[in-house]
């Protein structure tokens, strides 16, 4: 897995322990089998965009740590 999505990934995880925690354990499941299909090499269906509108009014920081999470992904090539 790429270094730099791996950070984010791991700063995301850090920011959930500010979240509710339903949106915490969604999102934890959400990283790992994120982790999961990046880890098996399995690039289809990794569209982030309708995870993160899902949780953009109500967590603004993560909406924007799963934008940068996003970007890093179309730009290696998933």
């Amino acid at each position: 897995m790429n270094e730099e999505v791996k950070k984010n990934i791991e700063e995301i995880k850090a920011e959930l322990k500010n979240a509710d925690a339903e949106t915490a354990t969604r999102l934890k499941a959400l990283l790992k089998d994120l982790e999961t299909k990046l880890d098996e090499s399995k690039e289809d269906d990794l569209d982030l965009g309708e995870i993160i509108e899902r949780f953009e009014t109500a967590h603004p920081k993560l909406t924007d740590m799963f934008n940068r999470l996003a970007d890093l992904l179309s730009n290696i090539g998933i």
